[in-house]
């Protein structure tokens, strides 16, 4: 009898332990991108549409900004953001877009093969007449609209995170940089400018504080410039303790891009991508 309970527990115990199969379960998506988008912005008004080069989905977002930042019962305006999807732990390129209205794909986020985002800045309807609303059309206004998009969709993408900007929205982005110099990794303007005001809303004061930011603490910055641009004379006067690298191109006014340089040239600026948003990021040089 001592002999036969243990017999019967082990053969219970056998039975059990075979009978039981190991499942795998696959995760459960409880919410797609999109509804994860109007769970953020629920005001949105959110349509999706269609993709392009190495992105599986894309959206355009008009999302309601307050229209002072400072005094939010003075209304709201709107606000349109295009959304290119590539993966949640992919390097986001959050592009300030002074001019364009429409997508495009930005090279930077070629050669990340990440995400991209253009906000449309509220500097571009400084055509807008509506009583109240043109003195709130303002490079200051725009970057809390910038922060404010930056800070809902970091709870989503968790990887690196570019801001950049051609021309004017480039002035935009290094104002916006001095201010929330903790919103991105690094930052990629183009023909930036930092000493003539006249085609921003910036006043002296705000200007000033900016450049103080930039030539002196404006780490991890890459500037793009052509030889013969305006910009050029007007750009930031790096400092050597500063960690930022500036490329200029020769014989070019405004189209200068990182596909333009040399080889060497452009592989020095991968370097100093590598180095600044780390190796676990990817880089992929864009084909000739």
């Amino acid at each position: 009898m001592r002999f036969f309970k243990p017999l019967v527990l082990f053969i219970v115990f056998s039975f059990l332990v075979v009978g039981c199969r190991v499942v795998k379960l696959e995760p459960v998506e409880l919410l797609t991108f999109e509804e994860k988008l109007q769970t953020l912005f629920p005001e949105a008004e959110i349509t999706k549409v269609e993709t392009a080069d190495h992105f599986s989905k894309a959206y355009k977002m008009i999302i309601e900004q307050p229209l002072d930042h400072e005094n939010t019962a003075k209304g709201t305006i709107k606000q349109t953001v295009f959304l290119q999807y590539s993966s949640l732990n992919k390097p986001v390129n959050f592009v300030v877009e002074n001019d364009s209205i429409y997508f495009k794909t930005y090279e930077l986020s070629t050669i990340l093969k990440g995400n991209q985002i253009q906000a449309i800045s509220r500097i571009t309807n400084l055509n807008n007449t509506t009583a109240g609303v043109k003195p709130f059309l303002t490079t200051k206004q725009a970057v809390e609209d910038y922060h404010y998009i930056a800070r809902k969709l970091k709870t989503l993408y968790s990887g690196k995170w570019i801001t950049s900007g051609k021309g004017n929205a480039a002035t935009s982005v290094l104002v916006y940089r001095a201010i929330y110099p903790y919103d991105a990794d690094m930052v990629l303007v183009y023909n930036a400018s930092l000493k003539n005001n006249t085609a921003d809303t910036l006043t002296e004061e705000e200007l000033q504080k900016t450049v103080d930011f930039i030539e002196n603490k404006g780490h991890k910055i890459l500037y793009v410039y052509g030889e013969n641009s305006v910009s050029l004379e007007d750009s930031p006067v790096l400092k050597s303790h500063v960690n930022a690298l500036k490329m200029v191109l020769n014989n070019v006014e405004n189209e200068a891009g990182i596909k333009n340089f040399s080889e060497e040239d452009k592989q020095h600026m991968y370097d100093k991508l590598q180095n600044w948003l780390g190796y676990s990021v990817t880089i992929y040089p864009l084909e000739n």
